[in-house]
């Protein structure tokens, strides 16, 4: 399987999903979360910032499913979702989807995590659907 590729600015984001952890940016001056990890913060342009924990849930707010398999290990078709996390209006995060249930708009889920062989320790975020 494909391993991720982490940048300075997503490291630490890899090795929270390595460790079965969601985590998200936060501004130290506004309190602005923010996804994908950058260093600089859009909102009021401060450099200052923390990792905070995630709840891992989020809602469904699109879904494409690929009838091509774009990488050798990987079979079609598969479904990757678009969830907007509980944590803010404007966090939107894509992952794979977990389940045999069809996806649907507004669908409440929560966070998985796929280990990835090989070292070092490594994951992907998948989404399945809330039922209790």
């Amino acid at each position: 399987m494909t391993r991720p590729l982490a940048d300075r600015d997503s490291a630490e984001w890899w090795a929270a999903l390595a460790d079965h952890r969601l985590q998200i940016q936060t501004c130290q001056s506004c309190r602005t979360h923010r996804l994908v990890a950058r260093a600089m913060c859009a909102a009021c342009r401060s450099f200052d910032w923390e990792w905070t924990e995630a709840s891992g849930e989020g809602t469904i707010v699109s879904w494409t499913v690929s009838h091509r398999a774009y990488q050798p290990e990987r079979t079609a078709p598969y479904t990757v979702v678009i969830v907007r996390l509980a944590e803010g209006e404007g966090l939107l995060l894509p992952g794979g989807w977990s389940s045999d249930a069809a996806p649907s708009m507004g669908m409440p889920v929560r966070a998985e995590f796929e280990d990835v062989p090989g070292e070092p320790p490594a994951a992907l975020l998948r989404w399945e659907p809330v039922t209790d």
